[in-house]
């Protein structure tokens, strides 16, 4: 119910609303394989934080560095954009992994950044320009 009440009052105004969310599908079946988020998404500056969901079924088949380099192009093509960002939990290598096999490199790290359970946890930020 809930997804079906945000999908119909979406607006896709990724420039406006500062995100843009999309689905990401199998080509060959059509199905779900994940969701591709752009996020603190700035027209002015010309670049997006970025973030991806693979369903598990899917995962450690490469579609994340499939939908993290069609992410790129569409940001390129039809956002206008020069320069992507991705924080990662710095424990999540096979993300880490898949964003570095897509040409992002690491840009830094937070210490301490956000509460997993009872534990802080550090990200990495990585960084691809386009």
């Amino acid at each position: 119910h809930l997804l079906l009440q945000y999908s119909l009052s979406y607006r896709a105004a990724p420039f406006d609303d500062g995100q843009l969310r999309m689905i990401a599908l199998d080509a060959a079946t059509s199905l779900p394989i994940g969701i591709a988020d752009f996020y603190d998404l700035s027209a002015i500056h010309r670049h997006s934080l970025i973030g991806i969901y693979i369903l598990p079924y899917y995962r450690n088949n490469g579609w994340a560095t499939v939908l993290i380099n069609a992410m790129a192009e569409y940001a390129s093509n039809n956002l206008s954009l020069k320069e992507l960002a991705a924080r990662i939990a710095s424990t999540n290598e096979p993300a880490l992994k898949a964003f570095l096999n897509s040409g992002f490199i690491k840009a830094g790290e937070l210490k301490q950044w956000y509460l997993s359970g009872e534990k802080m946890m550090d990200i990495t930020i990585l960084q691809r320009s386009l």
